[in-house]
Parts: C-alpha cells; sequence; structure tokens
C-alpha cells in the first residue's frame, strides 16, 4: 500500500468519526433540550386552542382567526395566567381531519378549546358563538376572556 493511499484512507477515516462524533453530541444536545423542554411543560397546564376552517375564501373565517390569535398574544385572564395556550389552525377539509367534525361538534368555522390530563378524558369545549361575534370586537374579545377564563378554572379543578 501506498503512503498516498494510506494518508487519504486515514484522512477519510477521521472525517468519518469526526461526523459521527458530532451527529452523537448533536443529538445528545438535543435529546437534552427535550427532556429540559418536557420537565418545563409538566409545571403549566397546556390548551390547545383549534381554529377550524375550510378550503373556501371566508372574510369571516380570517377575522375570526385574527381576533383569537391577537386575544392569545395578549395578556391572558387572570385565571389563565400561568397556563400555556396554543393555536393550532386546523383544515377541516383536508384529508384525515374529517375525525374533529365529530369529535367537536363542528358545523361551521370554529374556536375549540382542548385540554388532555395525563389521567383522565379530554375536557373540551366549542366557542360556538365566535361566528355570531365576529363583527362586535369588543363582544367578540368578552366573549374569548369569559370563555378561556371559565375554561381554565374548569382545567385546574380537573
Amino acid at each position: 500500500m501506498s503512503l498516498k493511499r494510506f494518508i487519504g484512507i486515514t484522512v477519510i477515516a477521521f472525517a468519518i468519526f469526526s461526523v459521527a462524533y458530532g451527529l452523537h453530541d448533536k443529538t445528545d444536545v438535543e435529546n437534552n433540550i427535550a427532556v429540559a423542554r418536557t420537565e418545563a411543560e409538566t409545571d403549566t397546564e397546556t390548551v390547545t386552542v383549534y381554529f377550524f376552517f375550510g378550503n373556501g375564501e371566508c372574510p369571516t373565517c380570517d377575522a375570526i382567526r385574527d381576533k383569537t390569535k391577537r386575544f392569545l398574544e395578549g395578556p391572558l385572564p387572570e385565571t389563565a395566567r400561568g397556563m400555556d395556550f396554543r393555536m393550532k389552525e386546523i383544515n377541516v377539509e383536508q384529508p384525515g381531519n374529517e375525525e374533529y367534525i365529530l369529535k367537536y361538534e363542528l358545523v361551521s368555522t370554529s374556536v375549540v378549546l382542548a385540554f388532555t390530563p395525563s389521567d383522565s378524558e379530554q375536557i373540551w369545549r366549542n366557542l360556538d358563538r365566535v361566528w355570531e361575534l365576529a363583527d362586535d370586537e369588543a363582544a367578540f374579545i368578552s366573549y374569548l376572556e369569559n370563555e378561556i377564563s371559565s375554561f381554565a378554572e374548569e382545567v385546574q379543578g380537573s
């Protein structure tokens, strides 16, 4: 074996070892972050705020989504402080999402609050008046505030 070939194989082996070691270190860091994130999440209760919509263009649906997002980005009601509210948008007309229609009793664009404690059934509430209040920002915000506050009390009592 020539010296040139030996050096080439050694360099390639070193490169492969370095990449493998780097990936291993990165995985450990990601695992540590995931563990820390999981531990942090157990300290707060996470409520999913679903926004369900369909394929059609709908200015009222857009208003409902936008007002809900803005509300969640602002200060939450006192009873909901310390809880984590995460908005998730779901198009119920996409394949695989039909289950939500029956599960949450959806009849149109909706906002649903959902919480699943680790040891019991899911608690959820369909905020069915969002459509009715979509054109009245003050009433819409007041409705969200009251519903989220009431839902937070229910979750904390479960």
